[in-house]
């Protein structure tokens, strides 16, 4: 970023020319609106035993994958946001 921020400071200047942008800069992936998907939301009233155990698993690049951002946009607070950088990987 330092780097950028001293070229843009030169080019403002007019000491340096860039070259002509090759694309507009708008990232047209970002701010798409996630399909909802329908769910089964019936309370579920049960003793914690009589209850099956939860299972935990990685849907990224999976066919869950578009229901887990379906729930992520409908019930986080925050909405779906596309995670970058470091995240889990399958072992």
């Amino acid at each position: 970023m330092a780097c950028r921020e001293v070229l843009l400071t030169l080019c403002r200047k007019g000491l340096i020319n860039y070259p002509p942008g090759v694309h507009d800069g708008h990232n047209k992936k970002r701010n798409l609106s996630i399909p909802l998907i329908k769910t089964d939301q019936t309370s579920i009233k049960s003793k914690l035993s009589n209850l099956e155990s939860v299972e935990i698993k990685l849907v990224r690049n999976t066919k869950l994958e578009p229901l887990y951002n379906s729930l992520i946009q409908e019930h986080h607070y925050l909405g779906f946001c596309q995670i970058v950088g470091l995240r889990l990987v399958e072992e």
